[in-house]
Formats: C-alpha cells, structure tokens, sequence
C-alpha cells in the first residue's frame, strides 16, 4: 500500500514543474521531493531526456545531491537489514 501511495505521489503521469507550481516553494515541496521514488524518476528524467535539456526544463537545484544520500542511506539500510536478517535467519522458519 505504502509503495502505491509513493508511485502515485511521484510525477510520472505529471511533471515536476506542475507538482512544484501547486505546492509553491516551501516545506510542502521539500517533502514531496524528499520521496525516493520522485527522485528516482527526476534522476532518470534528467539522464535520458536529453532533447528537454536546452529548452531549461526545470529540476530542483540539489536534485543530485539528494540522489546521492538516497543511495547511501539505502546502501546502509540494506546492509544492516541483510545483518539482521543473517542473524535471525536460523530460527526464522520456526517462527513463521
């Protein structure tokens, strides 16, 4: 459900640009851009969508910083959830 609600709140079938005119610039926008699956699409958006890079498309300003502590705070959240899960993996079919 969490990963639906993320997809639909990430501009996919809209564009940033109409996302950042309806919340204006503030604390509303730093949350939606904070979703890692916005900056995923804006990531790839801006990497693949070459022909849109003259006109000025705009992006945020600190969309690559934000991209790389999305990835090192996932690099870290995986490795200390596979720990856990190595840990605990022994008594996990009992459990269930």
């Amino acid at each position: 459900m969490l990963l639906l609600i993320l997809l639909w709140a990430s501009p996919i079938v809209y564009s940033w640009e109409m996302a950042r005119d309806a919340l204006g610039a503030g604390i509303a926008l730093d949350v939606y851009t904070s979703n890692p699956v916005t900056l995923a699409v804006l990531g790839f958006q801006k990497a693949f969508w070459v022909g849109g890079a003259e006109s000025g498309a705009p992006y945020p300003d600190d969309l690559m910083l934000r991209l790389w502590l999305t990835i090192g705070v996932s690099v870290a959240l995986i490795v200390v959830f596979q720990r856990v899960f190595a840990r605990l993996q022994g008594n996990f079919a009992q459990e269930l």
